[in-house]
């Protein structure tokens, strides 16, 4: 089950989910009170997500109030896998969007190996990808990679953490699931069993270092990090968020507010 938090300004990236996405997905939505119609009414009325037939047992939408200046989001990330009803949870930005075969894929690797922990490479586009542009496989992604309209996260910036051990130019030419070798600092966006989850600290605010401190936590349970090698999820350009905004005014300062 794929779990994202949204704002009234990512919902047309929620429709974009929702159209590669076939799987249950657990949406919460943090508005403040005057915004929570809007933001119900967005979801009754979208048609990418009303032609689902399946929607009313594959979506859950939750809603959380915005009460002050601070994002609350371990609190968001709990109300959302406590109220997850899948065996397996996949946490994800929803300005990231994968590819429509990726379900079906971690599904797979999901029954031939339960026991290891998958992730989906991230590509960051340097343009915005409509739905005729959107990458349906490999083979279309490969050929936007070799233009440099899409790259893999940091490759372009030459960002040595993070991203690192997904290993891109291995994934280039892949057939089959790879183990990506454990470094400090990698923020993969892994799919794992929901008793896995841990319970996220709702005492600290923000969200820098969150797929870091769960990467280390798998790390240190003996837990190994398999990479999909057909499939993939694409970051899309947005405006950035307060929350980052703030971190780039006030590093030293969320170095103790972010989760750890």
């Amino acid at each position: 089950m794929a779990l994202s938090v949204s704002t009234l300004d990512r919902l047309s990236s929620l429709e974009r989910f929702v159209e590669e996405w076939p799987g249950p997905l657990g949406i919460l939505l943090y508005v403040s009170e005057h915004d929570a119609y809007h933001n119900l009414d967005f979801i009754i009325r979208s048609s990418a997500i009303l032609s689902r037939k399946d929607i009313v047992r594959r979506l859950d939408v939750h809603l959380v109030y915005k009460r002050d200046g601070h994002n609350p989001i371990n609190y968001m990330r709990n109300v959302l896998l406590n109220n997850s009803f899948a065996d397996y949870n996949f946490y994800i930005d929803i300005d990231l969007i994968p590819n429509k075969g990726a379900y079906r894929s971690l599904q797979n690797m999901i029954k031939s190996n339960g026991n290891s922990i998958f992730l989906l490479p991230a590509f960051k586009s340097e343009i915005y990808l409509d739905e005729k542009l959107f990458p349906k496989n490999k083979g279309e992604l490969l050929k936007l990679i070799e233009k440099g309209s899409v790259n893999g996260i940091g490759v372009k910036s030459g960002w040595k953490l993070g991203h690192q051990p997904t290993n891109y130019s291995r994934w280039l030419t892949a057939t089959e699931p790879y183990r990506a070798v454990f470094k400090d600092a990698f923020e993969p966006y892994v799919v794992a069993p929901k008793w896995l989850w841990a319970r996220f600290n709702e005492d600290l605010m923000e969200r820098m270092g969150d797929k870091i401190a769960y990467a280390r936590l798998l790390h240190g349970l003996g837990f190994e990090f398999w990479v999909a090698p057909n499939d993939f999820i694409i970051h899309l350009p947005h405006i950035l968020s307060a929350g980052t905004k703030k971190y780039w005014l006030y590093p030293d300062i969320y170095r103790f507010v972010s989760v750890c």
